[in-house]
């Protein structure tokens, strides 16, 4: 498999997802303007009828169209299928290419598909997928992460590696490990 992008790159546009894009955590997400056809979509593909999803689907429904849709590991594949937030396109510019990176969940992503796995977060590299199970996220450098969540935000956030020690104030997640995506060129982390 070739590189199909930097490992600064993938970190630099994970971070500007968060800071410069209005974003919700939405199942199934990997950047779909929230458009009343992706909000259907969405909905419909997820919502089983118990109360957090009711909660959750009165949520998307209120979100404004300019709000991208993502999930953990669907914000890491979004990236490597090319969103480039385009309101005009279902899925943000994203298209689906498993030559690039497979589509599959974060779990599978992590005993699949990753490579140098470890849990000594003194060698992470910006870039490198943080992982923990059924959830992911990016590691962006000095620290911290990307990730899309429900747990502190519901949005897509930059939050601290409680792994590496730092004095950073803010939403903290500790991880279980983190590895390479093959499709990312590391050597100039």
């Amino acid at each position: 498999m070739s590189y199909v992008m930097s490992a600064n790159m993938f970190a630099t546009t994970a971070l500007s997802i968060a800071n410069n894009l209005k974003t919700l955590y939405v199942l199934g997400g990997y950047g779909h303007p929230l458009t009343l056809e992706n909000k259907d979509l969405l909905i419909t593909q997820w919502n089983d009828g118990d109360a957090y999803n009711k909660e959750h689907a009165n949520e998307i429904r209120q979100a404004t169209e300019d709000t991208f849709a993502f999930d953990c590991i669907c914000l890491i594949k979004a990236i490597m299928w090319g969103f480039n937030a385009n309101l005009s396109h279902p899925r943000g510019g994203a298209f689906i290419d498993e030559a690039k990176i497979p589509d599959k969940n974060a779990n599978d992503m992590w005993n699949t598909y990753c490579v140098n796995h470890s849990n000594d977060f003194t060698s992470i590299l910006p870039g490198e997928m943080l992982w923990l199970n059924n959830h992911a996220g990016i590691y962006i450098g000095n620290g911290f992460a990307i990730e899309a969540t429900a747990a502190f935000t519901r949005n897509v956030a930059i939050t601290n590696v409680q792994n590496i020690p730092s004095q950073a104030k803010g939403f903290q997640r500790m991880w279980v490990g983190h590895a390479q995506l093959p499709c990312i060129d590391y050597t100039e982390s």
